[in-house]
């Protein structure tokens, strides 16, 4: 038959197993069974669409019946092996698909063959049956002629009952390599004398998602399109696939957080007709091929990085931590995408998140922490991060305050912070003590800028058990000296005293220096934290910290970094509703309060302790707020 104007496909489908690409596991059991005679009645072949099933089948049947077979092929010479051969039958079960096509069948397959010792029946897309018709098959393929020989074929196998399938020899197709894919292009084309860029044929094999004849068809179209050499952004224009150099340009300015030229670029990209669908998939890969290369180096395997020629630059300027994140967004993107009517909307924002959520990660929030720490300290001190975790033992303030000499400390003045810290720091080096510290120095201060004084804390306990916080009995205010401090008009007040409340009357509450502990503010936060304070107690939360490593674990499992979060607060009260979660930072605080963090915590408190709990978190300072404020509350 002349084959000349076929399409690709067609002209050059398989006509022996030698050329059956990537599929050697069915070849080889196939070629055996002619061999030692142990050939089936039914088989069943199943696999993505494009993998050589229905090629192998018609090779298959031509092989049983094939007169002159050349090394397990047929010769494609004998009556048996051509196409208008009677003894193969093909039928297409998407068409013929009611129980009266296969009692048809049924009544046919009594007949002997014409030419060869086997009558074969190709039925395509199986699964397109419908039950009835399986129901009549049932029978005929279970014990059929000798003479009969059935070949199933179907890319969706779940949908065949169970019944037919355990009377039939499975074989799985798998899905064919871009290599093979593209050896097998690179060879046609020479057949066809057409000049073609590897890339080219790359991005075809990646299109095609390992189905050659949908690789093929790519070929077949990109040949008629273009007179004399195929390029890549031939390939491009044709399929309106995403060109992988501008993938690369828009996750550099991303990486650099130029939202104005990320921003752009999509646009621009948008607006030549390229759908963000395949945008966003496209920039998946791409991170992914970074993310491979950045773990596996010369060894990884890209899919589309090897088309950009800065690639390998930009690979080593994003940071893992970043592709996490950045892929977290895109799946993100891609699952709301079927429920959103302006996708370029949706990347946009999409963008502009992943640009501001570089910016605030843990690390760069923790460096500029730093940075301003040292801002403050004048460079005196290297500051070093320290892991804090639920069971990390706390120094507590005596112990921290302790043998530190008033003399080291005199003539120091409180208007100069920072020699202050330096002189405390060298005093306790030595073992002195300076917790009775009185300045020579009278220093002016303006009334409303003064800091209320306050005796060294007592011993930090690790947990609080209500009503008892932090096991201290009683948290009396100190009586506490003044010192001689001038007014704005320079006229210095005298000495006075701040009596205990043992001491006081009803009309005078109980004072810490500029306020009182009865007009204590607190915010709404720290309100809400103190009302579920009553609640708690020891039980909760012993219950709560005996899974804390399986809660760890699990946590882990779903975020690194937000584990890694958690696990810097420390526990502080447990209740049946409630934890409270206390860190030194602010900063951490408002992290661990994102809606991303909150969700991954309270969906793994779910999956551990089979119930909800309400997380409260605040600062070590407020925390401080709301012990004084408890304490009194329950002592009234």
């Amino acid at each position: 038959m002349n084959n000349s104007n076929f399409v690709l496909y067609r002209k050059y489908r398989p006509q022996g197993f030698d050329n059956l690409i990537g599929q050697n596991h069915v070849k080889n059991t196939l070629e055996n069974s002619i061999k030692h005679n142990k050939v089936a009645h039914a088989y069943l072949f199943t696999g993505p669409r494009g993998t050589g099933k229905t090629s192998a089948a018609k090779i298959f049947a031509k092989l049983l019946n094939c007169q002159s077979p050349i090394d397990y092929n047929p010769c494609g010479e004998c009556v048996c092996c051509q196409d208008s051969n009677t003894d193969i039958i093909e039928m297409d079960a998407a068409s013929n698909n009611g129980v009266d096509d296969i009692r048809d069948l049924r009544e046919k397959v009594n007949y002997a063959p014409a030419f060869g010792k086997k009558k074969v029946y190709i039925i395509d897309e199986v699964h397109m049956l419908s039950t009835a018709a399986f129901n009549a098959l049932l029978k005929t393929l279970e014990e059929p002629p000798a003479h009969i020989v059935f070949i199933l074929a179907t890319t969706e196998p779940h949908k065949i009952p169970a019944t037919i399938l355990s009377r039939c020899q499975r074989y799985d197709f798998r899905r064919i390599s871009q290599d093979d894919i593209v050896h097998r292009m690179k060879t046609i084309v020479e057949a066809e004398s057409v000049e073609i860029e590897e890339q080219a044929l790359r991005l075809i094999s990646q299109i095609a998602a390992g189905g050659m004849r949908d690789a093929l068809s790519l070929l077949d179209q990109a040949i008629s399109k273009v007179e004399g050499k195929v390029t890549l952004q031939d390939i491009i224009e044709i399929t309106g696939a995403v060109d992988t150099r501008k993938i690369g340009t828009l996750i550099q300015y991303i990486n650099q957080s130029n939202i104005e030229g990320a921003l752009e670029h999509f646009n621009t990209c948008f607006e030549s007709g390229q759908e963000p669908h395949f945008f966003l998939e496209e920039m998946m890969i791409y991170l992914r091929d970074i993310l491979v290369n950045r773990k596996l180096g010369e060894k990884a395997t890209l899919k589309k990085g090897h088309n950009d020629p800065q690639f390998y630059e930009i690979a080593n300027s994003v940071g893992p931590d970043k592709i996490y994140d950045y892929m977290d967004l895109l799946n993100k993107a891609h699952s709301n995408m079927k429920f959103h009517n302006d996708v370029q909307l949706l990347m946009e924002m999409t963008i502009i998140e992943m640009i501001n959520n570089q910016n605030q990660s843990p690390s760069i929030l923790q460096q500029q922490i730093d940075e301003l720490k040292q801002f403050i300290m004048g460079g005196n001190y290297s500051l070093q991060q320290v892991a804090v975790t639920q069971n990390a033992t706390e120094k507590t303030n005596e112990e921290s305050l302790a043998n530190i000499d008033i003399k080291d400390i005199q003539g120091m003045m409180l208007n100069d912070p920072i020699g202050f810290i330096e002189a405390s720091e060298e005093a306790t080096k030595k073992g002195d003590d300076w917790t009775n510290l009185v300045t020579e120095e009278t220093v002016v201060i303006p009334s409303e800028k003064l800091t209320p004084p306050s005796k060294p804390l007592p011993p930090h306990e690790e947990h609080l058990e209500p009503p008892h916080v932090d096991d201290d009995e009683h948290l009396e205010p100190p009586s506490i000296e003044v010192e001689n401090l001038a007014t704005h008009n320079n006229e210095l007040n005298p000495k006075e005293t701040v009596s205990n409340e043992s001491e006081k009357t009803d009309s005078q509450p109980t004072s810490f220096g500029d306020f009182t502990v009865e007009n204590i503010y607190l915010s709404e936060r720290e309100e809400i934290i103190l009302e579920a304070l009553a609640s708690c107690n020891e039980s909760h939360r012993k219950a709560f910290e005996s899974k804390i490593e399986e809660f760890s674990a699990a946590l882990k499992k779903k975020s690194v970094s937000t584990n890694s979060l958690f696990r810097d607060f420390t526990i502080r009260a447990v209740s049946d509703t409630h934890v409270l979660l206390v860190h030194d930072e602010p900063a951490k605080v408002k992290l661990l309060e994102k809606d991303k963090n909150k969700s991954n915590v309270h969906t793994v408190i779910m999956e551990v302790y089979q119930q909800s709990f309400s997380i409260l978190v605040c600062s070590a300072k407020e925390w401080s707020r709301i012990k004084v404020a408890f304490k009194y509350n329950t002592k009234g």
